[in-house]
């Protein structure tokens, strides 16, 4: 950097100071005194990530019969949650879900609360009832009748689709493969 540009500009605004001794040594201890705020707060959010990491957070929300959400569980639905459960405030932002959750189940959401940090909250999602899959219809009996009528009627239709010449190659049906054979 030039002399006159510090000397003109950057140090009447106090934007930069001269590199002296004693600005170098008062640079290091503010590195010093941040060093040791980042260790402690990284032993702080360990502690309440172990506390995250061992918690199962339930949330409500109304849901179809094929277990599909009205809508979708966010990361403000989480941190809310989390908060109610643990008392620990978290910010939505620190909440990370590749895509909102739409489904009911069991999810697995990370939460990074510091730059060295993050733990694992198990979400789970149920409806109003307190169901956490989807319903399946329940199989039914079909009349003996039917299923033989459908066999039949499958193979009728395979009959027709192959009828064969001299009995010996099937010839096609369908004018639709001679066009996208033919260039023209």
């Amino acid at each position: 950097m030039a002399g006159g540009y510090a000397r003109n500009y950057l140090f009447p605004k106090e934007m930069a100071v001269p590199a002296t001794a004693e600005h170098r040594k008062r640079i290091e201890k503010i590195k010093l005194v941040a060093e040791e705020r980042r260790v402690r707060e990284t032993k702080e959010t360990q502690v309440i990530a172990q506390r995250l990491d061992e918690m199962t957070v339930t949330i409500r929300a109304r849901a179809g019969d094929q277990g599909r959400l009205y809508g979708s569980v966010t990361t403000m639905a989480i941190a809310e949650a989390i908060a109610k459960d643990s008392g620990h405030e978290v910010d939505r932002r620190l909440i990370h879900l590749a895509e909102p959750i739409r489904e009911l189940g069991t999810f697995p959401v990370t939460v990074r609360l510091h730059q060295d940090v993050s733990a694992t909250v198990s979400v789970v999602v149920e409806d109003e009832s307190g169901r956490q899959t989807a319903r399946r219809p329940e199989p039914t009996e079909a009349a003996p009748e039917a299923v033989e009528a459908t066999t039949e009627t499958v193979d009728e239709l395979d009959a027709e689709e192959t009828p064969e010449a001299d009995g010996d190659e099937p010839v096609a049906a369908d004018a639709d493969d001679d066009a996208a054979e033919d260039p023209d």
